[in-house]
């Protein structure tokens, strides 16, 4: 497919979300991304990076003069549902990092707290003022912007987590989109989890990371497919 078209695919489908976006979130969809969003969570190992910030702790003298900073990446937020949990995931990992009352984090904790950063992207401005307006009602900190899963802002090497929950499975080129996330995936343990499916491909993901992109994607990079 050439450029042109993909722009303009990308262009209509946009469009279309933004109207999609106004009803989107019903009982129905609300337990079915939800529960794949969860799943993508379990399988994203983010107890490494817990038992990776309680050493970098254990190792520094000064326990308020953390360095490290952790970067995570929602593709095709929608209405940040993944985001959210995702959220609510990492503060839990690392309250309960420490035998403090987690009802009142102690100052390390909240400092640690401080060295991440959730980004949530997606291509419909529609889905994204959704999602900022239910970031204002609950006070999360992930940061919602309007973006195209395929030509991703950000800089290379930059996220230790990425997800994307039925995301790049609308892709124009999904191959395209894969190539982004390993460009701006960290090279020492960054994980990405992606899940999909067509109607009469369910493997197609996996098959044209292997077929058209170089496998290294899958064995440096560990993108785990999980699919319904």
């Amino acid at each position: 497919m050439s450029q042109n078209n993909n722009n303009n695919a990308t262009t209509i489908a946009s469009q279309q979300w933004d109207k999609a976006a106004l009803t989107y979130e019903t009982p129905f969809t609300l337990k079915i991304l939800t529960f794949y969003s969860n799943e993508l969570l379990k399988r994203s190992d983010l107890s490494s990076l817990q038992k990776s910030k309680n050493n970098e702790t254990d190792s520094n003298t000064d326990k308020n003069n953390v360095t490290q900073n952790y970067y995570f990446l929602d593709i095709a937020t929608g209405t940040g549902i993944l985001a959210f949990l995702l959220q609510n995931q990492i503060t839990k990992i690392f309250n309960n990092s420490f035998d403090n009352d987690i009802s009142q984090p102690p100052p390390q904790t909240q400092h640690l707290l401080q060295n991440y950063k959730i980004e949530g992207i997606d291509f419909s401005q529609g889905m994204i003022q959704i999602a900022n307006q239910k970031k204002q009602q609950s006070n999360e900190s992930v940061n919602f912007q309007v973006m195209n899963g395929m030509d991703l802002q950000f800089k290379d090497n930059t996220f230790d987590r990425i997800f994307s929950n039925f995301g790049i499975i609308f892709y124009p080129d999904i191959v395209k989109g894969l190539k982004e996330i390993y460009r701006v995936l960290k090279s020492n343990g960054g994980i990405a989890v992606v899940n999909g499916w067509t109607e009469n491909h369910s493997m197609k993901i996996p098959v044209e990371i292997v077929t058209s992109f170089h496998t290294s994607l899958v064995i440096i990079k560990t993108i785990i497919q999980c699919r319904p």
